[in-house]
């Protein structure tokens, strides 16, 4: 009776692990529960279905497409301290792939910035900066996580968090 007990409680953890394993991309429903009422405005952008821009420094806005959720940001090294945009992408991940890590997105983030530009380097001159293209794509949980990041010392970063295929 023990051995027959122990093997059913090994083969349901096996269950559990297969299903948590198989988690997949949540279509997030409504980006103003995932954050705090102030901290979020609705805004229009072509072809999404939602979005919203959030109250901080940089402005980050996240949308919402049938397939897609995007957070964009223009960046140039100073963010916000209380919701900057690691923390903002570190909630969604949690809510659209159960990504319960929150230094996934800083370690992700991070990679980006450390990985060899797409285009060759171009030298602005002066305080503008370098040019350049990185991106980094990471699979996980049944999402696929892309960051890139676009531009010179005033830089676009965008993450696109999608279904893994």
């Amino acid at each position: 009776m023990k051995y027959l007990l122990a093997i059913l409680l090994a083969f349901s953890l096996v269950i559990i692990n297969a299903e948590i394993g198989r988690s997949e991309f949540k279509q997030p429903a409504d980006i103003s529960r995932m954050f705090p009422p102030e901290l979020t405005k609705s805004i229009t952008l072509s072809g999404s279905l939602s979005a919203y821009q959030f109250n901080t420094a940089r402005e980050p806005t996240v949308a919402i497409y049938s397939k897609k959720v995007e957070l964009n940001m223009v960046y140039n090294g100073i963010d916000d301290e209380t919701w900057p945009y690691t923390r903002i992408l570190a909630t969604l991940l949690n809510n659209v792939c159960q990504i319960k890590d929150a230094s996934f997105s800083r370690n992700l983030i991070e990679q980006t910035y450390r990985s060899r530009s797409l285009t060759p380097p171009v030298n602005l001159g002066g305080n503008a900066g370098t040019s350049v293209l990185q991106r980094k794509s990471v699979t996980r949980n049944g999402c696929l996580v892309t960051v890139e990041v676009k531009g010179a010392r005033w830089h676009t970063i965008t993450t696109t968090i999608a279904p893994a295929r």
